[in-house]
């Protein structure tokens, strides 16, 4: 997948005030290139935002204003798909092009936040703030920091995503499980292939972590299906002892 990845500080509760801009372009679902600046937003700094971001007015001193950085931004967003965690950088973006008069380039916008409240059913309605979202898969980046968040956007998308891939791969799974407790003789064996099924299930739920868990499973199921062995139910059961 490729995408540009992006996040805005800005400098008081005016949306156009951006102090701070970066930006990840992603290529095949890796990091390719990374781009940070401060920006002169030619605003005053609250208080307020200062101890968020910790950025002050002599941070950027000398930094260029946002008409001097909108090539650079054009170069990296153009017609992209841009993703922003909330609708906040991309207002923001809207916001200081509007108060320079500057064109925003026609880049298709991907909110991660709505992302991660559709792929995990905690984040639904509440908790899907980026540091809180980053804490569950795992990964690790210092908050408020418009590079580091960017990238964490990033991984929010790029978690998802692979989330989506093995629960494919459980789907199919289950479906061989399935098929198994079918082809069992034995009606204690069938009770404890319905209990396997249950806990796979119940822990698929809570997360799927890796591809080398649902892997082995998928191997054995497709083995014991395939030698239509009604006593294969013994090795089915050791090789599920992973569950």
């Amino acid at each position: 997948m490729n995408f540009v990845a992006l996040d805005v500080e800005t400098a008081n509760p005016n949306m156009a005030s951006i102090c701070q801009i970066g930006i990840a372009r992603f290529a095949d679902g890796a990091l390719a290139e990374e781009w940070k600046t401060y920006v002169d937003p030619q605003d005053y700094f609250d208080g307020m935002n200062v101890t968020v971001h910790g950025i002050h007015e002599s941070t950027v001193v000398g930094a260029p204003t946002f008409p001097q950085v909108s090539d650079a931004l054009q170069r990296f967003i153009g017609t992209a798909v841009v993703v922003t965690h909330t609708h906040f950088d991309r207002t923001a973006l809207h916001q200081a092009a509007g108060k320079y008069g500057l064109t925003m380039p026609t880049c298709t916008w991907l909110d991660s936040a709505r992302v991660a409240r559709r792929s995990w059913e905690e984040f639904a309605d509440r908790g899907y703030g980026l540091s809180n979202v980053c804490r569950t898969i795992g990964y690790e980046f210092k908050h408020h920091d418009a590079l580091e968040d960017a990238k964490a956007a990033a991984m929010v998308v790029l978690a998802a995503l692979q989330a989506e891939v093995l629960l494919l791969f459980a789907q199919h799974v289950i479906d061989c499980l399935l098929l198994m407790v079918r082809h069992v003789e034995f009606r204690h064996a069938r009770v404890r292939l319905g209990v396997i099924l249950a806990e796979f299930g119940f822990r698929l739920s809570l997360s799927v972590s890796t591809l080398q868990e649902i892997l082995p499973m998928i191997q054995i199921g497709e083995r014991i299906c395939r030698s239509g062995n009604r006593c294969a139910h013994t090795v089915l059961l050791q090789g599920l002892a992973i569950v």
